[in-house]
Formats: C-alpha cells, sequence, structure tokens
C-alpha cells in the first residue's frame, strides 16, 4: 500500500515538471527562457535609447 501511494506521488510530480512548455516562434523553432530573458533585455535597451534619443523620460 505504501508502495503504490509513493507512486503516486511521484507520477503527479514527475507530471508537473514535464508540463513546462516553451514557446515557439514562427518559423517553428523553439525558444529557451534564456533566450526569452535576453531578448527582453535586448528590447528594453533598444527602448531607452530610443526614448533618450526623441527627449522622453
Amino acid at each position: 500500500m505504501r508502495k503504490i501511494a509513493l507512486l503516486g506521488l511521484l507520477f503527479l510530480f514527475s507530471i508537473g515538471a514535464l508540463a513546462q512548455e516553451t514557446k515557439v516562434i514562427k518559423d517553428g523553432k523553439k525558444v529557451t527562457k534564456e533566450q526569452v530573458v535576453k531578448n527582453k533585455k535586448e528590447f528594453q535597451k533598444k527602448l531607452d535609447a530610443a526614448k533618450k534619443k526623441r527627449g522622453i523620460h
């Protein structure tokens, strides 16, 4: 009985770990979380540069 309960708990936790999805871009490539963070930082830098150029704070 104890083995069944442990197996059930293991199953529940493993499903949660495997359920994580990655974003898919237009050409079908998967994007990792690190790439998403990097893209956000690059976008923010470009946005800040554009605001500075236009004089917007």
